[in-house]
């Protein structure tokens, strides 16, 4: 388990980056690759850093024994996301056209996640103008299509 700011070797730039959208708001996360581009995210907030934090160590470290699926974004793409305890926890940062490109996705997710260090500033992000929905949709009952 990586807790510093410190990359570790072999997994350059890999980090999870916690943000709020005021600096007295909900914490999120996401994970960012060494190109910066989001390789998953968080779906639950948190009410401050050390939270946030704390289970962000938790669920990078279960990664490989959380819940897995493969679920559609829509008619043409596909997602995943991963559950604990029946809650979606973590899901793709953006849409997949081919059902194989998210499969491979997550696998990397869960097979890098535990070597992310966890960056500890909370960036605080500038309001957007317009409000962007999640990739997933919420999950329909009884047609989640569990991998794994």
């Amino acid at each position: 388990m990586v807790a510093s700011a410190e990359r570790p070797a072999g997994h350059h730039g890999l980090q999870v980056r916690m943000y709020a959208s005021t600096a007295s708001g909900s914490v999120r996360w996401r994970l960012l690759g060494g190109n910066n581009r989001e390789l998953g995210r968080g779906v639950l907030e948190y009410p401050d850093a050390d939270a946030c934090r704390a289970d962000v160590l938790r669920i990078l470290n279960d990664a490989p024994f959380l819940d897995a699926a493969i679920v559609r974004a829509d008619r043409s793409r596909w997602a995943w996301r991963l559950r604990r305890d029946g809650v979606d926890v973590v899901t793709a940062g953006h849409a997949f056209h081919r059902r194989s490109q998210c499969e491979e996705a997550l696998a990397r997710f869960v097979r890098v996640a535990h070597l992310a260090p966890i960056n500890t500033p909370v960036a605080v992000l500038a309001q957007r103008r317009r409000v962007v929905s999640s990739v997933l949709p919420p999950p329909p009952s009884g047609s989640v299509e569990v991998t794994g």
